[in-house]
């Protein structure tokens, strides 16, 4: 081969090295904003589906909310004779007592047919007896209680 051909040839193989160098070099450049673009795809991905998580827990109180502020208060007092007063069921589903008491402490109260812990079925009465004339009658009557479904313990008071 003659030299000139040669120094021809030598002269393509190195411009196609060079060409081929720069299309490596562009696709590796390329192939890393692909990657970055994907990975900040993903961070915007997770963060959306965590504020739809939180947005639906938050659906799903004001829910919970809704419901519990159009049910009617849980108890309701009621005069029965005489000195007898009764706490009466309202809810619609069934609570335990957990606790009962008058206050101030040592108030002069009878409890009737009443156990902590006593399942209550809606329309249930927790019937007691307080006198007014009594130095000792009480000035409210806490019930601790929750829904038998529940474990939160919720109170009600009753001012007399």
């Amino acid at each position: 081969m003659d030299p000139a051909a040669a120094l021809a040839l030598n002269v393509v193989l190195a411009v196609t090295s060079v060409v081929g160098a720069g299309v490596a070099v562009w696709q590796a450049l390329s192939a890393r904003h692909s990657r970055e673009e994907a990975e900040a795809a993903l961070e915007s991905a997770e963060r959306a589906a965590a504020a739809s998580e939180r947005q639906a827990a938050a659906a799903e109180r004001s829910v919970q909310l809704q419901e519990e502020a159009s049910q009617p208060d849980p108890w309701s007092a009621k005069y029965v004779v005489g000195d007898t007063y009764a706490c009466v069921s309202n809810a619609r589903r069934p609570m335990i007592v957990t606790q009962m008491r008058a206050e101030p402490p040592g108030s002069s109260i009878y409890w009737s047919h009443v156990a902590e812990g006593h399942r209550y079925e809606p329309g249930d009465r927790l019937q007691f007896m307080y006198s007014t004339k009594d130095p000792d009658a009480p000035h409210k009557i806490v019930l601790e209680w929750r829904y038998e479904d529940e474990e939160r313990i919720r109170t009600y008071t009753l001012a007399l």
